[in-house]
């Protein structure tokens, strides 16, 4: 499971699949230690905190659990076994008593299964040592391929050469 920061400036694109539970953290002020936290789908601000998916006073429903850390200033929110369906647009919020509500936004994108290779990304360095190792294996493999009937010819003498000293010791006694 990753964590994800949002902040007020700006949409954050989090991509995900199925199966996965990932972690949203949500920054507040900490004048608003104390005060209701949310989380809802969709980016209509107005009726956000009336259609909030989890509030810090309802800690967990289904798949969604809000953690506070009031130290830190930001809660987080986990969405665990995502499915496509959960792909869209999601807004923290925070509560405030005497002005509008402070929002950040996140865009989830779910896709499907993920697979090994999805999970091991792959370097430009790393594609550019594949590429040595293999063409020096080919290089080898091709070089092997000469030195192989030299050495088996001599593996053939050399038996030969046994054979005939056993069997000329053999014949002297």
């Amino acid at each position: 499971m990753r964590t994800f920061v949002l902040n007020f400036n700006r949409t954050v694109v989090l991509e995900s699949y199925e199966g996965y539970s990932e972690s949203i953290r949500c920054p507040y002020e900490s004048q608003y230690q104390n005060n209701l936290k949310y989380m809802c789908r969709g980016n209509q601000r107005s009726t956000c905190r009336r259609q909030a998916l989890i509030t810090s006073h309802s800690r967990q429903h289904g798949r969604f659990r809000l953690d506070d850390d009031k130290i830190s200033g930001k809660f987080t929110v986990t969405i665990n076994s995502l499915t496509k369906s959960d792909s869209g647009s999601y807004l923290c919020g925070v509560q405030r008593n005497s002005d509008l509500d402070v929002f950040s936004a996140v865009e989830l994108e779910v896709k499907g299964e993920r697979s090994y290779c999805a999970e091991m990304p792959v370097t430009e360095n790393e594609l550019s040592i594949l590429f040595l190792i293999g063409f020096y294996f080919s290089e080898a493999v091709h070089y092997a391929a000469y030195a192989v009937v030299p050495v088996v010819l001599l593996i053939c003498v050399l038996i030969i050469i046994y054979k005939y000293k056993c069997y000329n010791v053999r014949g002297m006694l």
